[in-house]
């Protein structure tokens, strides 16, 4: 289980990383970093770094001594990073891969948030509204019916008002549902559901994620195929998926990066551009290439699917409105009748 949370894993691996490169031994590194940290008394880097001395005292490596301390792929790029002599660079470039994603993460995010957030409070104004000032202004009304819009409109103020919990926990457990969906379900049906909507976003990101990390790796001269087997340590059921597909083309002799790129995770166009780029550019060039159009084109899908959301969102904040509105009048009508 992780001691500390994910920036101060990123901190303590680069101040470790600083001593190896000033031409510490990771030994010495470890001591010296567990020295400051007691100084300064922090508790958990300390432990870290005390985790770090026992596991190098045992003979372990760096990577295994450090196992179940740092995040899976923070740990994983840690010890690809030893092996060919790129560390710092590497995490480096991950980091920007990191924060670029969660960018990306909040706006996909925030486009329901948004709507949903101001659907709910309108909600909750409606059956306050329906339950106790319609009910009050019908009291001045001497008639003993009411016509039947003002009747929908307490009665459906009456379910949002008793039930209103209920429907936030209904969409709470829809959030979860479909994080879970998002997550882990593969398969045929799954590349059908990934041409529209928010599993097409999902798609579209994950793909970015792939096609950023196999570039920057590439860059430090790691093999194509110790790639996809450092990523399928790391990645979702999801992205494992398409990951262990791609690894199998891979296997199987296929030449061409945009071949085994096929497995439905990266658009036709995507993989077009990349066959294409490829053979003036090189692959590494040719997925950079691809990975910052893929940005552009997420943020635009996102404010798209945003702006769909809101004005359907206010479509029924209208519709709310105007059957209160109807229904307000109908009882003002029956009040100024009765005197």
């Amino acid at each position: 289980m992780n001691k500390i949370g994910r920036q101060r894993q990123w901190q303590w691996v680069e101040d470790y990383c600083i001593w190896l490169e000033d031409g510490s031994g990771p030994q010495e590194a470890a001591e010296a970093m567990r020295t400051q940290a007691a100084y300064f008394k922090l508790r958990a880097e300390q432990k870290l770094a005390e985790r770090l001395q026992a596991g190098l005292r045992r003979g372990q490596t760096i990577g295994h001594a450090l196992k179940g301390e740092l995040k899976p792929d923070l740990l994983e790029l840690f010890i690809i990073g030893q092996q060919y002599n790129c560390l710092t660079p590497l995490l480096n470039d991950y980091r920007d891969i990191v924060v670029e994603l969660q960018r990306l993460r909040w706006a996909f995010y925030r486009q329901l948030a948004y709507p949903i957030s101001v659907l709910f409070t309108v909600l909750l104004a409606y059956a306050y509204a329906a339950t106790h000032y319609l009910p009050r202004l019908l009291s001045y009304s001497q008639s003993r019916s009411s016509e039947a819009v003002v009747e929908w409109v307490i009665n459906i103020g009456n379910i949002i008002a008793s039930g209103w919990w209920w429907l936030l926990g209904l969409l709470t457990c829809l959030v979860m549902a479909w994080r879970w969906l998002a997550h882990n379900w593969v398969g045929r049906q799954r590349l059908q559901a990934e041409r529209y909507g928010l599993f097409a976003q999902f798609r579209a990101i994950n793909a970015l994620w792939l096609t950023r990390l196999v570039a920057v790796l590439m860059h430090h001269h790691v093999a194509l195929d110790t790639i996809f087997a450092v990523l399928i340590r790391v990645a979702s059921p999801y992205a494992g998926w398409h990951l262990k597909r791609m690894q199998q083309r891979l296997a199987q002799g296929r030449v061409s990066l945009a071949t085994v790129l096929d497995t439905g995770l990266l658009l036709p166009r995507q993989l077009f551009r990349i066959s294409h780029r490829q053979q003036f550019n090189g692959q590494r060039e040719a997925l950079v290439s691809v990975a910052q159009r893929s940005y552009v084109d997420i943020q635009r899908s996102i404010a798209y699917q945003q702006r769909v959301w809101i004005v359907l969102c206010y479509l029924l904040i209208t519709a709310l409105i105007l059957m209160l509105l109807s229904a307000v009048g109908s009882t003002m009508m029956a009040v100024m009748t009765s005197i």
